[in-house]
């Protein structure tokens, strides 16, 4: 591997982590400047399998966005169901489809009429140059919308 591109850091003694402890550790570690995109974190005593395990987590740099619905788009495969929200931020827009469970995806379709210029939180990998949200992910609604 090429120098620098990763780093081993020192084993955490957590036995069985819950998610909540796990982003804490992230945390830590990019509050020491860690310059990677993210990182694995892994069980101890677990070995890799090419499936989707909870003995492995893919943990990524996200920042907290806040974005106004400005549209909606149906889902792909069900006509019924919300695909995804448009959002605008500092004048950009941005699709953001990941985040929503289904029964929310369900409620809010019908409701679609009623979702522009209400504000969303958003956790997302950064922006592009030119300004959209990478990776958008959906949290919940902005308590200002009361």
């Amino acid at each position: 591997p090429k120098e620098g591109f990763f780093r081993i850091i020192e084993p955490i003694p957590l036995l069985d982590p819950t998610m909540a402890q796990v982003i804490q550790l992230r945390d830590i570690e990019l509050a020491k400047g860690w310059p990677y995109e993210g990182g694995i974190m892994k069980r101890a005593r677990s070995v890799y399998t090419p499936d989707r395990s909870p003995d492995w987590v893919k943990i990524k740099r996200m920042d907290p966005f806040d974005g106004r619905i400005v549209d909606s788009y149906v889902h792909r495969k069900n006509p019924d169901m919300l695909g995804g929200i448009v959002v605008e931020i500092d004048g950009v827009l941005s699709n953001c489809g990941a985040g929503f469970k289904k029964q929310q995806r369900l409620d809010l379709w019908r409701v679609r009429n009623t979702l522009p210029d209400k504000v969303v939180r958003l956790e997302a990998q950064g922006k592009t140059p030119a300004g959209k949200l990478r990776f958008p992910i959906f949290i919940d609604f902005h308590p200002e919308n009361n």
